[in-house]
């Protein structure tokens, strides 16, 4: 491609369910099919350009977030937001994760983790016991776990707690958070474009980190669910 087709700062790559490529970066969105190249601007509905994170969605749709924190929905006959940056706090979206068209994940280098169900957004931070806001990846597992990277180290929470928080505030969600004291050689994950983290066809989940990458067994992981002891000592 020539510089005056395409984005020469490309940031993101994904292929639609029609075979499309889509390319994002600093300079906008271009789609590329067959041998026709397409830019993406104002008047398709992509009022920003700088795309950080570019998946597809159910339907043969694309959506996309951007380092201000907007997302966008869309396909080649236009796209629309789905939340302005203010939703996300102008935060830069780090990853996007499409389980369903009724629940899509969201992670941001700053302010959690962000779930849409086709109309609403709920918000998972540190008030809700999040251990670290700046997340860099996304991603789930075959036993029910979404897996966060992040600053601050490896982060998994269950799937359906997450769920559960999204119409009762009540709900309780356990957070696991693996960094040093579990093997890994740097707590700080890296990331800001996808991937930045991936699941491989056997279930393994891999992370990059400061200091190399991390492939950890969802199967072998769990919760130390033995009491600690409680010594009692009188002083005279």
């Amino acid at each position: 491609f020539s510089k005056t087709q395409i984005p020469s700062k490309v940031r993101a790559i994904t292929q639609d369910s029609q075979g499309t490529l889509w390319f994002g970066g600093s300079q906008g969105l271009v789609s590329y099919s067959g041998e026709t190249v397409r830019r993406f601007g104002r008047e398709d509905g992509i009022v920003e350009g700088d795309l950080s994170v570019l998946q597809p969605f159910p339907g043969g749709k694309i959506i996309a977030g951007s380092s201000s924190g907007r997302i966008l929905l869309g396909d080649s006959q236009g796209f629309s937001t789905i939340a302005p940056p203010e939703v996300v706090k102008h935060q830069w979206i780090s990853g996007i994760l499409p389980v369903t068209a009724r629940e899509t994940w969201v992670s941001t280098l700053g302010s959690g983790l962000y779930l849409w169900d086709g109309g609403k957004w709920t918000c998972f931070d540190a008030n809700d016991g999040l251990p670290d806001s700046r997340l860099t990846c996304v991603l789930t597992d075959d036993r029910g776990h979404i897996w966060l990277g992040s600053l601050g180290g490896i982060i998994r929470a269950e799937r359906k707690d997450l769920l559960a928080r999204m119409t009762d505030p009540g709900a309780t969600v356990k957070w696991l958070r693996l960094d040093h004291t579990d093997g890994l050689p740097s707590r700080e994950c890296i990331g800001g474009f996808q991937p930045a983290g991936w699941k491989g066809k056997d279930g393994l989940l891999w992370f990059p980190t400061g200091s190399g990458v991390v492939r950890v067994r969802p199967d072998i992981v769990e919760f130390n669910k033995v009491a600690p002891p409680v010594y009692l000592d009188r002083k005279s």
